[in-house]
């Protein structure tokens, strides 16, 4: 799909099918106690998340709270898990159970609920993206990895030659959402930066004039826009030929990159 952006160019965008998690998270709730069930007859992924604040800093830890479990479930969202559950266990604490999920899937799960900067901005080393692995890792050389595009299916799967260099990250964010065309009425990504993120965004997007950035979410390509111009005051849109639930999917996606403090494991 070719989309068209603001200051951005022509894109590419790789669409996936994100579920959406029947995540409870209320104790009391029926299928809650289904799920428990099933993680005792099936096994799975048990994890209690411990979150950590800053020291000598005044937080409202209520809100931080709910802000860690809504970026928990939009991870799960992202990684396309159809039921399990997140709960608050206790005040500094989160629990998260996910039945039936085998130990390779439990691996990338818990990488990525406990990756601090989920979303990055990558320069590409090579304009265009493969379907042949193998060609680039030949070309794969210090400061360049190889990174998967996001794909529905195994045999339309994409590769990418990246700089090692994060541009931007999720910290450089500070909005993003569902926007609509006033002319058109078609759904949009609104996306703006903090301050620090908006003079980075600036000088990259002036440095990358006509070339192409990839933005790397949960270690996938999920889109790689062309520069047109240097964006300048913080705000980018990306617009284009979308259905408005799929705007939705990538915008909960975005949103899943950030997480407001340190979360941490907590084992036995």
């Amino acid at each position: 799909v070719l989309i068209g952006a603001l200051a951005l160019g022509g894109l590419v965008y790789s669409q996936r099918h994100l579920l959406f998690p029947t995540l409870c998270d209320r104790e009391s709730d029926e299928a809650q106690k289904k799920i428990r069930e099933r993680y005792a007859k099936e096994g799975g992924l048990q994890m209690l998340l411990r979150l950590s604040y800053e020291k000598g800093k005044v937080v409202d830890k209520v809100l931080l709270h709910r802000q860690c479990m809504d970026v928990v479930r939009n991870r799960l969202d992202l990684a396309g898990v159809s039921d399990g559950y997140v709960i608050k266990k206790d005040a500094d604490t989160i629990e998260v159970l996910i039945p039936g999920i085998n130990e390779t899937a439990q691996a990338s799960a818990k990488t990525l609920l406990l990756s601090k900067d989920l979303v990055a901005f990558y320069e590409l080393a090579e304009n265009g993206e493969t379907t042949n692995v193998f060609s680039l890792m030949t070309r794969k050389k210090e400061g360049l990895i190889v990174v998967a595009g996001l794909a529905k299916k195994k045999e339309e799967q994409s590769w990418f030659l990246l700089k090692d260099k994060v541009l931007l990250g999720t910290t450089d964010l500070k909005h993003v959402r569902v926007g609509f065309d006033s002319i058109a009425g078609m759904p949009k990504i609104l996306i703006s930066c903090t301050e620090q993120g908006t003079i980075k965004l600036r000088d990259v997007t002036n440095k990358l004039m006509n070339k192409r950035m990839a933005i790397v979410v949960g270690g996938k390509v999920f889109m790689a826009p062309v520069i047109r111009g240097a964006i300048a005051g913080g705000h980018a849109e990306i617009t284009g030929q979308f259905e408005l639930e799929e705007v939705r999917k990538v915008v909960n996606a975005l949103k899943a990159g950030c997480l407001p403090c340190v979360m941490t494991e907590v084992k036995g």
